[in-house]
């Protein structure tokens, strides 16, 4: 462990200069093409073995070619910068101060992008220590505005037979094993106006959905707790 964590320290300086030049990039969701290309391209000065930009628009680099398959991901998009005067720095400057990398992104999740890339380079530069392995290290887009949606596109579209996939999101560097995953759903109850004088004739869509919002306080009550994973909300 302590030779890769040597490794890791000796391209400190390559990451933070790479990670700076990607928060110089303004990515906000579904314009991430600039990006994207200037993570091919240092994936390519790195010597990966492949790296191309997906039809979705996601980056796919690949070191290895072994019969394991595992995926890195982290997505290139941001939200936006909100007002610009609250920034102590400009949010596309890529300020390093005191160690630390100022700007839209650096976070989440160009951080995590700027270390897989050379994550990939350094196992390369190990023969992935002899493991039969292929590793695709992945930059997504569109991740802030539809979550999964980019990712699931590339295990599904892009890729195939993927074991396992490391995600690159922000937990204050703890590893997290798991995740309770989320369910999105539309509701929709129509009405009829009708004047106030006689509301017998009109319809309450507002009156409609209220057993709705009280079964889904219900449903919270209910969840049962995964031993794991804990419980749900």
């Amino acid at each position: 462990m302590s030779a890769h964590l040597s490794a890791a320290e000796g391209c400190r300086d390559d990451v933070t200069a790479f990670l700076r030049e990607l928060v110089a990039i303004p990515s906000p969701s579904g314009e991430e093409e600039a990006v994207a290309r200037r993570v091919v391209s240092q994936m390519k000065e790195l010597d990966y073995a492949d790296a191309s930009i997906d039809a979705m628009g996601n980056v796919i680099g690949r070191v290895g070619d072994g019969a394991t398959k595992i995926v890195l991901d982290a997505h290139m998009d941001t939200v936006g910068i909100g007002n610009a005067a609250a920034w102590p720095h400009d949010p596309f400057a890529g300020k390093l101060e005191d160690g630390v990398v100022f700007g839209r992104g650096a976070s989440d999740n160009k951080g995590a992008v700027a270390a897989m890339v050379y994550a990939g380079r350094a196992m390369a530069e190990r023969d992935l220590d002899g493991a039969d392995v292929t590793v695709y290290v992945v930059g997504t887009v569109m991740e802030e505005s539809s979550d999964g949606l980019a990712l699931g596109y590339v295990l599904t579209e892009s890729l195939e037979g993927i074991d396992g996939v490391v995600l690159g999101e922000c937990t204050n560097l703890a590893v997290y094993r798991g995740h309770r995953g989320r369910m999105e759903m539309r509701a929709t109850a129509k009405g009829l106006s009708a004047h106030a004088s006689a509301p017998e004739r009109g319809d309450n869509a507002i009156s409609a959905l209220a057993p709705l919002v009280a079964e889904i306080d219900d449903l919270h009550e209910r969840l049962v707790a995964d031993a794991f994973l804990g419980k749900g909300s």
